[in-house]
């Protein structure tokens, strides 16, 4: 896969998206997997197989059930068809070494009840791996058996302990994708580039539509825009995006901050009429002196938007407005030249990330406050660390990139879309842990290898433009890619 150059990649990556020719046929992927069951069991078939993959069971006192000792050299390669689950294993016993095929299993009699004692396939078996014994058989006639629940090192809390079972049970709600399995032939390394090509895609993506709203509004008014949209979250991006527009930042940067906070709350819906309201006492000052302000300009601001007041109290839309308003009044507008001037002559991406979280911070008046009737039991930063990271990703880094390619600044355009790839890991959310659950296996894998931010918004990228839009796995074409690649590494 390293063989292929990233920029062909990329070029793959956009073909094969949705609306974009298909570049192959179908292609049978269906395994024949065996049916058990085993939803009682703590620990299921594919957890041991994906232990065992990612080398968790190579404990340093495993005995054989005929007493030998066993050491793993190497788990082999996980099988994605029809016959043993690992293939060319290499393995210690006793000191000899020894290659050949590995079956994993619940109970020791899955083996008959599975018909593998007829199937040829499983002929050059060197090791039948299972989690308990429960037949008097122990060993097959043509190879031992590691019974794991015997193992010293092996109990049942252990494993669950350290191999982060509480992301695997998730996978019962949203089951991994065929292409999890085939992604399990991956090295780390290779999946982490794997992501970073459809996280590269994103990128651009972001760019080129900055680019647009900057040649159509101009670039203070498009950064205004994307800053907004950032602070509205998933319940009031859009509005929150409308407002902005409605009210350009041209009209509103000169303004004092409880002017330019009137505005926004105002035009949001989200400014109550004191003389009706049950205001907190010590936010009635402050909101009678807002509603004085919106009431003498609410002629010129009918278009009132309706913004959604669910959600986490310290993400309240209130609460994003406030720092939105704040932010503007105290850099006199939206500091976009900043930004790049921050990137231009800063080196190291932690001083980067430093310097553009100082630019975000504000007074905080509203620290403990949803509304203004409502006081939380603790307070919190209008904005915190993790979502300004957010912004960061997503608003400013794409912003930047959009100002380099308008000013043909092509060092400007690399050093930021390095920034964006190697940027920190974002918050989870929803999508993420779908995303993690539908492509990575088992799931407790993703720590080390969803390890900047540019991996992470690969993996949103492939999750929204085939998981979500795809009825199923067989007409993904993500998937028929991976095995084509993977076909490629045999």
């Amino acid at each position: 896969m390293t063989q292929i150059k990233f920029s062909s990649l990329i070029n793959i990556y956009r073909q094969i998206r949705p609306g974009f020719p298909a570049l192959m046929s179908a292609f049978p992927v269906e395994r024949i997997r065996e049916s058990i069951e085993q939803n009682y069991a703590p620990i299921k078939e594919r957890f041991l197989q994906a232990l065992w993959n990612e080398r968790c069971l190579d404990m340093p006192r495993l005995q054989l059930s005929n007493g030998k000792k066993l050491r793993i050299i190497n788990p082999g390669t996980w099988n994605c068809e029809a016959g043993p689950d690992f293939k060319d294993a290499c393995l210690l016993i006793d000191n000899k070494k020894i290659t050949g095929n590995v079956e994993i299993h619940i109970n020791s009699s899955d083996w008959e009840k599975h018909g593998h004692s007829l199937d040829k396939r499983y002929e050059n078996l060197i090791l039948h791996v299972v989690w308990e014994k429960d037949s008097t058989v122990n060993d097959l006639p043509h190879c031992p058996t590691l019974i794991l629940e015997e193992q010293p090192d092996c109990s049942t809390e252990k494993i669950l302990n350290n191999n982060k079972i509480k992301y695997y049970s998730y996978s019962d709600k949203v089951p991994e994708g065929q292409c999890a399995i085939h992604l399990t032939q991956y090295s780390k390394q290779e999946l982490r580039e794997i992501f970073c090509v459809a996280g590269t895609v994103r990128f651009r993506d972001k760019t080129e539509s900055f680019l647009k709203r900057i040649i159509d509004v101009g670039e203070e008014q498009a950064c205004y825009e994307g800053l907004a949209d950032a602070a509205g979250y998933k319940n009031n991006r859009k509005k929150f995006s409308r407002i902005a527009e409605m009210l350009p930042i041209k009209q509103i940067k000169d303004r004092s901050a409880e002017e330019i906070k009137a505005m926004l709350l105002g035009s949001a819906g989200l400014l109550p009429d004191p003389t009706t309201t049950n205001v907190h006492p010590e936010k009635e000052k402050e909101l009678k002196n807002l509603w004085k302000i919106w009431w003498k300009r609410q002629d010129k601001y009918l278009s009132v938007i309706k913004c959604n007041r669910m959600g986490r109290p310290t993400n309240s839309a209130e609460r994003r407005l406030v720092w939105l308003a704040d932010f503007i009044a105290r850099h006199k507008g939206i500091p976009n030249n900043k930004f790049a001037e921050i990137l231009k002559s800063t080196e190291k991406n932690k001083n980067i990330r430093k310097e553009l979280h100082n630019i975000f911070d504000v007074e905080n008046l509203w620290y403990d406050f949803r509304d203004f009737s409502t006081k939380m039991k603790r307070g919190a930063q209008l904005v915190g660390t993790g979502r300004k990271d957010d912004i960061i990703v997503n608003i400013i880094l794409p912003f930047i990139a959009a100002t380099a390619r308008k000013n043909k600044d092509v060092n400007l355009l690399e050093k930021t879309e390095k920034i964006f790839l190697s940027y920190r890991p974002l918050q989870s959310n929803k999508i993420f842990k779908n995303a993690m659950h539908k492509m990575i296996f088992p799931t407790g894998r993703h720590k080390d290898i969803i390890t900047s931010s540019g991996v992470q918004q690969g993996l949103y990228q492939i999750y929204t433009d085939f998981c979500n839009r795809n009825a199923s796995c067989k007409d993904c074409q993500f998937l028929k890619q991976i095995v084509q690649l993977n076909a490629g590494k045999c």
